[in-house]
């Protein structure tokens, strides 16, 4: 039951950046340790910086959260990231060009 509410919690919070799948995630939820491995980034999530590249491929090898349950008031939340591989092209000043003409740019989230 709290493994299916904290699978919605993250799909709800970061299915918009990461393709997520349930063989994926690996759950000490009562430690406070949830696990995610072998993500995908969602190609675009780096267009909203503005940055003239092409992003060609994206991976996140291991992502971790230890959330201090019964301490979340004096100990922090910790997220941890290792492994983040990303592949890019520079654009051309052409491309650069024709996407600032067309405002090809998403408008940036706001994270609720």
């Amino acid at each position: 039951m709290l493994e299916k509410i904290v699978t919605l919690f993250l799909q709800k919070y970061i299915g918009d950046f990461l393709e997520l799948s349930k063989t994926q995630l690996k759950f000490g939820v009562i430690r406070g340790r949830i696990d995610l491995k072998d993500l995908k980034p969602k190609l675009g999530n780096l267009d909203f910086f503005g940055l003239p590249i092409k992003v060609i491929y994206e991976s996140i090898e291991h992502l971790r959260f230890n959330v201090p349950y019964n301490h979340l008031k004096t100990k922090p939340t910790v997220l941890e990231i290792s492994g983040v591989h990303i592949l890019f092209n520079l654009l051309q000043d052409k491309e650069q060009k024709r996407r600032k003409k067309k405002k090809i740019l998403p408008k940036k989230k706001k994270i609720k």
